[in-house]
Protein backbone atom coordinates (compact mmCIF):
# COMPACT_ATOMS: atom_id res chain seq x y z
CA UNK A 1 0.00 0.00 0.00
CA UNK A 2 2.87 2.37 0.89
CA UNK A 3 4.43 2.05 -2.56
CA UNK A 4 1.07 2.31 -4.36
CA UNK A 5 0.26 5.63 -2.67
CA UNK A 6 3.71 6.98 -3.45
CA UNK A 7 3.79 5.74 -7.05
CA UNK A 8 0.33 7.15 -7.80
CA UNK A 9 1.39 10.54 -6.46
CA UNK A 10 4.57 10.50 -8.54
CA UNK A 11 2.65 9.77 -11.75
CA UNK A 12 0.27 12.64 -11.00
CA UNK A 13 3.31 14.88 -10.46
CA UNK A 14 4.83 13.88 -13.79
CA UNK A 15 1.72 14.57 -15.86
CA UNK A 16 0.72 17.87 -14.26
CA UNK A 17 4.34 18.99 -13.95
CA UNK A 18 4.82 18.73 -17.70
CA UNK A 19 1.59 20.66 -18.26
CA UNK A 20 2.85 23.44 -15.97
CA UNK A 21 6.30 23.55 -17.56
CA UNK A 22 4.91 23.84 -21.09
CA UNK A 23 2.39 26.44 -19.92
CA UNK A 24 5.12 28.51 -18.28
CA UNK A 25 7.33 28.46 -21.35
CA UNK A 26 4.41 29.29 -23.65
CA UNK A 27 3.35 32.16 -21.40
CA UNK A 28 6.96 33.43 -21.39
CA UNK A 29 7.08 33.27 -25.19
CA UNK A 30 3.81 35.18 -25.53
CA UNK A 31 4.36 37.73 -22.76
CA UNK A 32 8.15 38.14 -22.59
CA UNK A 33 8.16 37.86 -18.79
CA UNK A 34 11.27 36.38 -17.18
CA UNK A 35 9.18 35.54 -14.11
CA UNK A 36 7.07 33.11 -16.12
CA UNK A 37 10.20 31.54 -17.58
CA UNK A 38 11.42 30.91 -14.04
CA UNK A 39 8.03 29.45 -13.19
CA UNK A 40 8.24 27.05 -16.12
CA UNK A 41 11.79 26.06 -15.20
CA UNK A 42 10.76 25.18 -11.65
CA UNK A 43 8.00 22.99 -13.03
CA UNK A 44 10.41 21.26 -15.38
CA UNK A 45 12.71 20.41 -12.48
CA UNK A 46 9.89 18.34 -11.05
CA UNK A 47 9.31 16.55 -14.35
CA UNK A 48 12.96 15.60 -14.78
CA UNK A 49 13.22 14.43 -11.19
CA UNK A 50 10.07 12.32 -11.53
CA UNK A 51 11.87 9.88 -13.81
CA UNK A 52 14.34 9.17 -11.02
CA UNK A 53 11.62 9.14 -8.38
CA UNK A 54 9.61 6.47 -10.20
CA UNK A 55 12.66 4.24 -10.39
CA UNK A 56 13.60 4.83 -6.76
CA UNK A 57 10.07 4.10 -5.58
CA UNK A 58 10.11 0.72 -7.31
CA UNK A 59 13.57 -0.44 -6.17
CA UNK A 60 14.05 1.09 -2.71
CA UNK A 61 12.87 -2.04 -0.86
CA UNK A 62 15.04 -4.38 -2.93
CA UNK A 63 18.01 -5.88 -1.11
CA UNK A 64 21.36 -7.04 -2.46
CA UNK A 65 24.86 -7.80 -1.25
CA UNK A 66 25.73 -4.14 -1.71
CA UNK A 67 22.48 -2.91 -0.11
CA UNK A 68 21.45 -5.62 2.38
CA UNK A 69 18.94 -3.30 4.09
CA UNK A 70 17.41 -1.90 0.91
CA UNK A 71 18.14 1.11 -1.26
CA UNK A 72 16.40 3.75 0.83
CA UNK A 73 19.46 6.00 0.65
CA UNK A 74 18.49 6.66 -2.98
CA UNK A 75 15.48 8.60 -1.66
CA UNK A 76 17.68 10.91 0.37
CA UNK A 77 20.06 11.26 -2.59
CA UNK A 78 17.11 12.18 -4.79
CA UNK A 79 15.91 14.88 -2.38
CA UNK A 80 19.45 16.25 -2.11
CA UNK A 81 19.62 16.42 -5.91
CA UNK A 82 16.27 18.23 -6.10
CA UNK A 83 17.42 20.74 -3.49
CA UNK A 84 20.71 21.45 -5.26
CA UNK A 85 19.02 21.70 -8.67
CA UNK A 86 16.44 24.13 -7.30
CA UNK A 87 19.12 26.31 -5.72
CA UNK A 88 20.95 26.27 -9.06
CA UNK A 89 17.87 27.49 -10.93
CA UNK A 90 17.35 30.24 -8.33
CA UNK A 91 20.97 31.41 -8.62
CA UNK A 92 20.77 31.43 -12.43
CA UNK A 93 17.51 33.39 -12.38
CA UNK A 94 18.84 35.97 -9.91
CA UNK A 95 22.06 36.40 -11.90
CA UNK A 96 20.20 36.87 -15.18
CA UNK A 97 17.78 39.42 -13.77
CA UNK A 98 20.44 41.39 -11.90
CA UNK A 99 22.20 41.63 -15.26
CA UNK A 100 18.98 42.92 -16.83
CA UNK A 101 18.63 45.61 -14.17
CA UNK A 102 22.25 46.69 -14.66
CA UNK A 103 21.74 46.92 -18.42
CA UNK A 104 18.65 49.07 -17.81
CA UNK A 105 20.66 51.47 -15.62
CA UNK A 106 23.09 51.86 -18.53
CA UNK A 107 20.26 52.99 -20.82
CA UNK A 108 19.16 49.76 -22.48
CA UNK A 109 15.41 49.37 -23.01
CA UNK A 110 13.32 46.20 -23.18
CA UNK A 111 9.94 45.27 -24.68
CA UNK A 112 7.05 45.89 -22.29
CA UNK A 113 5.65 42.67 -20.84
CA UNK A 114 2.34 41.63 -22.42
CA UNK A 115 -0.01 40.88 -19.53
CA UNK A 116 -3.01 39.83 -21.64
CA UNK A 117 -2.65 36.11 -20.90
CA UNK A 118 -1.00 36.35 -17.48
CA UNK A 119 -4.21 36.48 -15.43
CA UNK A 120 -5.63 33.28 -16.94
CA UNK A 121 -2.24 31.58 -16.64
CA UNK A 122 -1.90 32.63 -13.01
CA UNK A 123 -5.29 31.31 -11.94
CA UNK A 124 -4.72 27.96 -13.65
CA UNK A 125 -1.21 27.48 -12.28
CA UNK A 126 -2.06 28.51 -8.72
CA UNK A 127 -4.94 26.04 -8.61
CA UNK A 128 -2.76 23.23 -9.97
CA UNK A 129 0.30 24.00 -7.81
CA UNK A 130 -1.39 24.42 -4.46
CA UNK A 131 -3.71 21.54 -5.30
CA UNK A 132 -0.66 19.35 -5.89
CA UNK A 133 1.03 20.53 -2.70
CA UNK A 134 -2.10 19.68 -0.72
CA UNK A 135 -2.38 16.30 -2.47
CA UNK A 136 1.26 15.38 -1.82
CA UNK A 137 1.07 16.45 1.81
CA UNK A 138 -2.13 14.44 2.32
CA UNK A 139 -0.59 11.39 0.64
CA UNK A 140 2.51 11.68 2.83
CA UNK A 141 0.34 11.98 5.94
CA UNK A 142 -1.24 8.65 5.03
CA UNK A 143 2.31 7.32 5.24
CA UNK A 144 2.91 9.22 8.52
CA UNK A 145 5.28 11.61 6.78
CA UNK A 146 7.77 8.81 6.04
CA UNK A 147 8.15 9.46 2.29
CA UNK A 148 11.14 11.68 1.58
CA UNK A 149 10.10 11.80 -2.08
CA UNK A 150 6.62 13.13 -1.33
CA UNK A 151 8.16 15.61 1.10
CA UNK A 152 10.35 16.92 -1.71
CA UNK A 153 7.36 17.17 -4.04
CA UNK A 154 5.39 19.11 -1.43
CA UNK A 155 8.19 21.68 -1.18
CA UNK A 156 8.58 21.92 -4.95
CA UNK A 157 4.83 22.35 -5.56
CA UNK A 158 4.67 25.02 -2.87
CA UNK A 159 7.49 26.94 -4.54
CA UNK A 160 5.74 26.67 -7.92
CA UNK A 161 2.51 27.97 -6.40
CA UNK A 162 4.17 30.95 -4.73
CA UNK A 163 6.05 31.80 -7.91
CA UNK A 164 2.89 31.65 -10.01
CA UNK A 165 0.79 33.66 -7.57
CA UNK A 166 3.37 36.36 -6.93
CA UNK A 167 4.38 36.66 -10.55
CA UNK A 168 0.85 36.78 -11.89
CA UNK A 169 -0.59 39.30 -9.46
CA UNK A 170 2.42 41.60 -9.66
CA UNK A 171 2.76 41.47 -13.44
CA UNK A 172 -0.92 42.24 -13.94
CA UNK A 173 -0.50 45.22 -11.58
CA UNK A 174 2.58 46.39 -13.50
CA UNK A 175 0.58 46.31 -16.75
CA UNK A 176 -1.62 49.14 -15.45
CA UNK A 177 1.32 51.51 -14.90
CA UNK A 178 1.90 54.42 -17.28
CA UNK A 179 5.31 53.81 -18.95
CA UNK A 180 5.91 57.57 -18.99
CA UNK A 181 4.96 58.06 -15.35
CA UNK A 182 6.97 58.09 -12.12
CA UNK A 183 6.76 54.30 -11.79
CA UNK A 184 7.25 53.66 -15.48
CA UNK A 185 10.55 51.86 -14.85
CA UNK A 186 8.51 48.93 -13.52
CA UNK A 187 7.24 48.27 -17.03
CA UNK A 188 10.88 47.70 -17.99
CA UNK A 189 12.43 45.87 -15.06
CA UNK A 190 9.46 45.10 -12.84
CA UNK A 191 9.53 41.41 -13.71
CA UNK A 192 13.27 41.29 -12.95
CA UNK A 193 12.71 42.82 -9.52
CA UNK A 194 9.87 40.36 -8.98
CA UNK A 195 12.01 37.35 -9.85
CA UNK A 196 14.76 38.42 -7.44
CA UNK A 197 12.23 39.01 -4.65
CA UNK A 198 10.51 35.66 -5.14
CA UNK A 199 13.84 33.84 -5.24
CA UNK A 200 14.87 35.45 -1.97
CA UNK A 201 11.57 34.44 -0.36
CA UNK A 202 11.70 30.76 -1.35
CA UNK A 203 15.44 30.09 -1.12
CA UNK A 204 15.14 28.74 2.43
CA UNK A 205 12.97 25.83 1.24
CA UNK A 206 15.48 24.04 -1.01
CA UNK A 207 18.25 24.85 1.48
CA UNK A 208 16.17 23.14 4.18
CA UNK A 209 15.65 20.18 1.86
CA UNK A 210 19.40 19.93 1.24
CA UNK A 211 20.10 20.09 4.96
CA UNK A 212 17.60 17.39 5.92
CA UNK A 213 18.73 15.13 3.06
CA UNK A 214 22.37 15.51 4.07
CA UNK A 215 21.52 14.63 7.68
CA UNK A 216 19.71 11.51 6.50
CA UNK A 217 22.56 10.43 4.24
CA UNK A 218 25.13 10.93 6.99
CA UNK A 219 23.15 8.91 9.54
CA UNK A 220 22.15 11.81 11.76
CA UNK A 221 19.33 11.81 14.29
CA UNK A 222 15.76 12.18 13.08
CA UNK A 223 14.79 15.85 12.95
CA UNK A 224 11.03 15.35 12.74
CA UNK A 225 9.97 15.87 16.37
CA UNK A 226 6.46 14.48 15.85
CA UNK A 227 7.71 11.21 14.36
CA UNK A 228 10.55 11.00 16.88
CA UNK A 229 8.22 11.40 19.86
CA UNK A 230 5.72 8.96 18.38
CA UNK A 231 8.35 6.25 17.89
CA UNK A 232 9.83 6.84 21.33
CA UNK A 233 6.41 6.65 23.02
CA UNK A 234 5.52 3.39 21.30
CA UNK A 235 8.86 1.83 22.23
CA UNK A 236 8.58 2.84 25.88
CA UNK A 237 5.08 1.34 25.98
CA UNK A 238 6.66 -2.08 25.39
CA UNK A 239 10.03 -1.72 27.16
CA UNK A 240 10.56 -0.88 30.88
CA UNK A 241 11.24 2.86 30.81
CA UNK A 242 13.43 2.80 33.90
CA UNK A 243 15.86 0.49 32.09
CA UNK A 244 16.14 2.63 28.95
CA UNK A 245 18.96 5.13 29.43
CA UNK A 246 18.79 6.74 25.99
CA UNK A 247 17.38 6.27 22.53
CA UNK A 248 18.65 6.97 19.02
CA UNK A 249 16.26 7.31 16.08
CA UNK A 250 17.37 8.03 12.52
CA UNK A 251 15.77 8.07 9.09
CA UNK A 252 17.16 7.37 5.63
CA UNK A 253 14.57 7.95 2.93
CA UNK A 254 11.46 6.20 4.23
CA UNK A 255 13.45 3.70 6.33
CA UNK A 256 13.81 4.24 10.07
CA UNK A 257 16.27 2.87 12.61
CA UNK A 258 15.49 2.96 16.32
CA UNK A 259 18.00 1.86 18.96
CA UNK A 260 17.17 1.66 22.66
CA UNK A 261 20.25 2.01 24.86
CA UNK A 262 19.46 -0.10 27.92
CA UNK A 263 21.23 -0.61 31.23
CA UNK A 264 23.24 -3.79 31.94
CA UNK A 265 20.48 -4.76 34.39
CA UNK A 266 18.09 -5.07 31.46
CA UNK A 267 19.98 -8.04 30.05
CA UNK A 268 20.24 -9.60 33.51
CA UNK A 269 16.53 -9.15 34.23
CA UNK A 270 15.18 -10.40 30.90
CA UNK A 271 15.96 -13.68 29.18
CA UNK A 272 16.74 -13.89 25.47
CA UNK A 273 13.17 -15.07 24.85
CA UNK A 274 11.73 -12.10 26.77
CA UNK A 275 13.95 -9.69 24.87
CA UNK A 276 12.83 -11.20 21.58
CA UNK A 277 9.19 -10.82 22.60
CA UNK A 278 9.77 -7.15 23.46
CA UNK A 279 11.33 -6.62 20.03
CA UNK A 280 8.35 -8.28 18.39
CA UNK A 281 5.91 -6.17 20.44
CA UNK A 282 7.77 -2.97 19.53
CA UNK A 283 7.76 -3.90 15.84
CA UNK A 284 4.06 -4.77 15.97
CA UNK A 285 3.32 -1.34 17.45
CA UNK A 286 5.49 0.57 14.99
CA UNK A 287 5.16 -1.30 11.68
CA UNK A 288 1.64 -0.05 10.80
CA UNK A 289 2.92 3.54 10.82
CA UNK A 290 6.55 2.88 9.86
CA UNK A 291 6.65 -0.18 7.57
CA UNK A 292 10.38 0.11 6.92
CA UNK A 293 11.73 0.28 10.46
CA UNK A 294 14.45 -1.62 12.27
CA UNK A 295 14.70 -1.83 16.05
CA UNK A 296 17.07 -3.37 18.57
CA UNK A 297 18.48 -3.10 22.08
CA UNK A 298 22.07 -2.00 22.69
CA UNK A 299 23.83 -1.85 26.03
CA UNK A 300 24.33 1.76 27.03
CA UNK A 301 28.01 2.78 27.01
CA UNK A 302 29.71 3.13 30.36
CA UNK A 303 30.66 6.81 30.34
CA UNK A 304 32.75 6.39 33.49
CA UNK A 305 35.17 3.92 31.96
Amino acid sequence: MHQNIEKRAIIVAAVLGMVMALSGWLAYYLSGSEALLLDGNFSFIGVVATLAALKISSVKTQTSKTYPFGKFVFEATYSLFIGILTVGVIIAAVTENISKIMRYTRGETFPVVDASIILVYTIAMVVICFGLAFYFRAANRKLNGTSTILGAYTVQSGIDGLMSLGAGVTLVAFSTIDPAGEWGFLTQIGDALLVITLCALVLYQPIGLIRSSFIEMSGGALGDKVARDDIRTKILAQVPEDQVEDMFISKTGSAFLAVAFVSPEFFDAHSAAEQQKMRADVMAALTPSYPHLGFDFVMAPDVKS
